[in-house]
């Protein structure tokens, strides 16, 4: 029995595709670029970069998935590399919790990656990225009730349980490594990359079971966007795969500018379908270094299958770039998709 809720709190908890999946994720994965690919670090305008994503899912059934996000990272040695290359390094830190608490997952990422022009214009690049992370999860049983508890008066946490002791907590290395192709231009922008996560496959259960291990997640994502009469055009795309399930996120943003063209402030309004999931609207203020984001999921199916409560989602973005020049302009502002 015990051994059951475990896993099933690890299904549900670690969730990017639902019901099956195992790692934490967002909707608006082209805004959270060290969870999505260790090849995007360093790989922006400007000198540093600062990220920071939250999640609360599950809105109104009655119980709430969290996940908060920061990352930061800059660019090496500007002065010593060629001109167009750029070698990033990047920190992130990420926490996950469900059920009130009572499960709770912490990493502690570290990333790096070189990106070498093709050209010598600087418009077409390639990056290779690699990540390292310091995970650990922790169940506090205090937080959690059983049927052996159930008395005539509801659930009294005073009775023993009689479950299985496991351990409380568990802690792992993980790493992750991943590609990137990119076109960049004054007008257009694309991309194209994989990744793939766990590669060490470390063990997840809080049982001496060394087979139940973290599945391998690789994805592939591209994008595009278009400046055109100060106009912004996005489209972005996710393919990701854990364990027989996947993840297909597909769609697109439009920017109105809210200046002159040289003020790089838009306003976005885009909408993304998560297959067989969810659709999700979404709103971005892009603010000359800021660029910040609201998604909602509205599920277009059940958990189970079985009748369960449609479950809607909150998620806000924030990116802010630190740049040299304060008048520096961005090529393309819409490059983050």
């Amino acid at each position: 029995m015990m051994k059951q809720i475990i896993y099933i709190l690890i299904g549900y908890v670690l969730l990017p595709f639902v019901g099956q999946g195992q790692d934490p994720h967002f909707s608006q994965y082209f805004s959270s670029p060290l969870t999505l690919n260790p090849a995007h670090t360093g790989f922006f305008d400007g000198e540093h970069r600062v990220a920071s994503n939250f999640r609360q899912q599950s809105l109104g059934s009655g119980t709430l998935f969290r996940t908060a996000t920061v990352s930061w990272d800059t660019k090496l040695m500007t002065d010593k590399i060629d001109e167009w290359d750029t070698w990033g390094f990047g920190i992130l830190a990420l926490t996950d919790q469900s059920s009130g608490g009572a499960y709770r997952s912490n990493y502690l990422s570290l990333s790096t990656a070189y990106r070498k022009t093709l050209d010598e214009d600087g418009l077409h690049s390639l990056g290779i990225g690699f990540q390292a992370t310091y995970a650990n999860r922790f169940i506090d049983m205090n937080k959690l009730s059983f049927a052996s508890q159930f008395s005539s008066g509801g659930f009294d946490m005073a009775i023993p349980t009689g479950e299985q002791p496991i351990q409380s907590g568990i802690q792992y290395i993980d790493v992750q490594a991943g590609a990137l192709y990119a076109f960049r231009s004054e007008t257009f922008n694309a991309y194209v990359g994989g990744s793939v996560y766990h590669l060490t496959q470390p063990r997840q259960s809080f049982y001496e079971d060394q087979l139940n291990r973290l599945r391998l997640r690789s994805s592939l994502h591209a994008g595009a966007g278009i400046l055109q009469n100060g106009q912004q055009f996005m489209v972005s795309g996710l393919f990701a795969t854990q364990g027989g399930a996947q993840e297909i996120a597909i769609g697109g943003a439009y920017g109105y500018p809210l200046g002159t063209d040289d003020d790089d402030k838009y306003l976005q309004l885009g909408v993304w379908y998560r297959w067989d999931d969810a659709w999700y609207p979404y709103i971005g203020l892009q603010w000359s270094n800021i660029q910040g984001g609201i998604s909602y999921d509205v599920q277009t199916s059940s958990w189970s299958g079985g009748g369960a409560p449609r479950s809607r989602s909150i998620e806000l973005s924030l990116i802010y770039h630190f740049r040299r020049d304060p008048d520096a302009r961005y090529k393309l502002p819409c490059s983050r998709f």
